[in-house]
This record gives structure tokens, sequence and C-alpha cells, in this order.
């Protein structure tokens, strides 16, 4: 991961042959590692250097590569990142029908997170609701069991003045 922030470091500062070295170098270790939503993140680094300098077509042979990988191993984040930088190296290239074809694979993975972000954050509420139900449940049940500790010391006390 080092290596991949290193490449994107180098790259931003226009150190283009250190940041693909770093960006190599990632590849191959993430790899061996098996972290393959980091090779996709490799991929998609190399992809936006290429569009930084202009070479669109570089930049579809890396995010497609990425692309691939993502939907292999179902990374709808890494997926969206890979269409949206093909959108960009197609839109570079003049392809707008393929560049039409990656904004819309684009959008049905943004879709989808929004699908998944939206399920877990229900999810969540429906936790937060149940806790908050057992929380009020008990404080129900401890405000009725000291109301009938005072009625019965009420009690205790009428009978003693008795």
């Amino acid at each position: 991961m080092a290596h991949n922030n290193m490449g994107r470091a180098y790259g931003r500062s226009g150190w283009f042959r250190l940041a693909f070295a770093h960006l190599d170098s990632a590849e191959m270790l993430l790899a061996d590692i098996g972290s393959m939503r980091q090779v996709i993140r490799t991929h998609i680094n190399r992809g936006n250097l290429y569009l930084d300098q202009h070479l669109f077509t570089n930049a579809v042979n890396a995010c497609a590569r990425g692309a691939q990988l993502a939907e292999d191993n179902r990374l709808l984040q890494q997926t969206r990142e890979c269409q949206q930088c093909l959108t960009t190296a197609y839109e570079g290239l003049g392809d707008y029908q393929k560049a039409f074809l990656a904004q819309r694979a684009y959008q049905n993975a943004n879709d989808s997170l929004l699908i998944l972000h939206d399920s877990r954050e229900v999810t969540r509420m429906e936790v937060a609701r149940t806790y908050q139900e057992r929380i009020l449940l008990d404080s129900l049940a401890n405000v009725q069991d000291r109301h009938l500790r005072d009625l019965a010391h009420q009690e205790q006390l009428g009978q003693e003045k008795n």
C-alpha cells in the first residue's frame, strides 16, 4: 500500500517515471499476498496517471484491467472508480459510445452502492429502534416496580397508623 501511495504522490508531483515504478512494485507485492482490492487500486492509480498525461489508450488498458478484476471479485467501489476512469479515457479518445457505456456501468455500480448503503442504514436504524424500545421497556418496568414499592410502603404506613 505504501508503494501505491508513493506512486500517487510521485504522479501528482509530475515524477511519472518514479510513480509507475512504485505502482509496478505495489501491483507485484499486493498480487503476491492476494490483496485484490489493492491490486485494483493500483490499476486505478495507474489509469489516473495516464489520464493526467493524456495517454488515453494506456488509461483505457489500465482501467479496463482494474474494472475486470473488480467485477470478478464483486467489488462495487472499485468497479465504480474504474468505470469513472474509463469514461474519462474514452472521452479523451473521442469514443463517445464507449464513454457512454462506461458512464452507464459507473452509474449502475454507484446505484448498487447507494442501495447497499441504504440497506445498511435501515438495518442500523432498526437496531437503534430496538435498542431504544428495550431501554424504554426497562425504564417502564423500573417505574412500575418503584410505584408498586411506593404503594406497598404507603399501605404499610397506613396499617401502622391504624
